[in-house]
């Protein structure tokens, strides 16, 4: 790795941030964020209806769990992805390994016909071309039709809470993409009976505000990187995170029931927002969107779960994915974008790695590890080279209180998952 990549990791623009002149109100609201948060970090199980309900979620069995929920013919596909603006006062991002162009080229490849699926990048994304694009492919809806809307960019709110997303030719609210117009235009012309809505910039989460503004006849599920009023960083870690989900990757599925729903997503991009990203993510729905809405079967149920951990580069320490570990070495995958891919992997010695907090790396976890354990759970813990029986007392976030077995209450401590299974 070159040493250009210290001066880039010391940026501190933020992804997708607008300029200076736009307001973040962090009080605008309060009320989302309490109902956000819950849905988040509550169990989010079939046991927990009662408590997500403000969230219209049920999760609830169906004979079509088993297979997905989405059907590539019934489904349109709408992606804008704006990484260069026209006004360089914008801060302008990389292309390198860009989400956006392998979210497209991932929906392509499932069978959604071209002629639904509408994917705009950069100096192409101008307000009319996306706003006359995105009113095509609503016309080429019908009953039973599923809707995926993604977006990357720059997003804001207003000084009256409303929310926006960047177009390439964006000069002032007036010519922006509003989040009201595009939740007005699916009411009056989405024929379809589901929708998902991704965003992946500051304030993304604006857009499940108007669409609870404008019900439609249709039910919606929202993940973005940003709960409404809450800035968002320059990395790709909600758009992998998205990626990950809808390519069935085990560590995505947290209730381990071989399919990726969209309450896993949900979860799992909170977990890694705040982990990575030090960042609350956004997570709405309404009319009773299911909870088990089913994104991917799970198709690598062997592989190893890659987990976070601090890697040293030169005199300094920086959050890295775990991949692989082999005779005292690991290789990590830098998260920051621009060296967040398997060509910029790193084999580091074990003393060049750490677990996140700066504990000494205890290796990499087997196959077999979890995405998640319960309270009440048993399972097994790492310490000093052995796992021991132990069973799960206490969980915040992401770590875990626990009780050895045989052992008195002196020997409890908190663990990450890093030294579960």
């Amino acid at each position: 790795m070159h040493n250009v990549i210290l001066s880039t990791r010391n940026l501190s623009f933020r992804k997708h941030s607008v300029r200076k002149l736009s307001v973040r109100k962090l009080s605008v609201f309060p009320a989302f964020l309490v109902i956000a948060m819950a849905f988040l970090m509550g169990p989010l199980t079939a046991e927990a209806d009662e408590s997500a309900s403000s969230e219209n979620v049920s999760n609830a069995a169906s004979p079509a769990d088993t297979v997905r929920s989405w059907d590539p013919q019934r489904t349109l596909v709408f992606i804008a992805g704006v990484l260069r603006w026209r006004d360089k006062s914008y801060a302008q991002f990389t292309p390198k390994a860009r989400r956006d162009a392998e979210l497209a080229e991932f929906f392509r490849a499932q069978g959604v016909p071209s002629d639904k699926l509408v994917y705009i990048s950069d100096a192409q994304a101008t307000l009319s071309n996306l706003e006359n694009s995105f009113d095509d492919l609503l016309e080429k809806s019908s009953e039973g039709d599923t809707l995926i809307f993604y977006y990357c960019g720059h997003g804001w709110l207003d000084n009256s809470g409303n929310g926006y997303y960047a177009n390439y030719d964006v000069s002032t609210n007036d010519n922006a993409v509003s989040t009201r117009a595009i939740a007005s235009k699916l009411k009056k012309n989405f024929r379809g009976s589901q929708a998902l809505f991704f965003a992946d910039c500051c304030s993304s989460g604006s857009i499940g505000l108007s669409l609870n503004k404008q019900p439609g006849n249709y039910q919606f599920g929202m993940v973005t990187s940003a709960a409404p009023p809450v800035s968002s960083t320059s990395n790709w870690t909600f758009s992998q995170a998205l990626l990950d989900g809808l390519r069935g990757h085990k560590f995505v599925d947290l209730d381990a029931d071989g399919k990726v729903s969209f309450v896993d997503l949900a979860k799992y991009v909170v977990q890694e927002m705040k982990s990575i990203d030090n960042q609350a993510a956004g997570v709405n729905s309404s009319n009773g969107f299911p909870g088990n809405f089913c994104l991917s079967k799970v198709n690598f149920p062997n592989e190893i779960i890659p987990r976070l951990v601090e890697a040293k580069y030169g005199t300094k320490w920086y959050k890295a994915k775990l991949m692989e570990e082999k005779d005292r070495q690991a290789r990590v995958r830098w998260v920051q974008i621009g060296y967040d891919t398997a060509d910029s992997d790193e084999w580091c010695d074990f003393n060049k790695v750490r677990e996140i907090g700066g504990a000494p790396l205890n290796g990499l976890a087997p196959a077999t590890a979890r995405s998640e354990f319960q309270i009440g759970d048993t399972c097994e813990v790492l310490w000093k080279n052995e796992f021991w029986p132990a069973k799960v007392l206490k969980r915040r976030d992401n770590e875990y209180f626990v009780h050895y077995d045989g052992y008195d209450s002196s020997w409890d401590e908190w663990v990450s998952l890093s030294r579960m299974k």
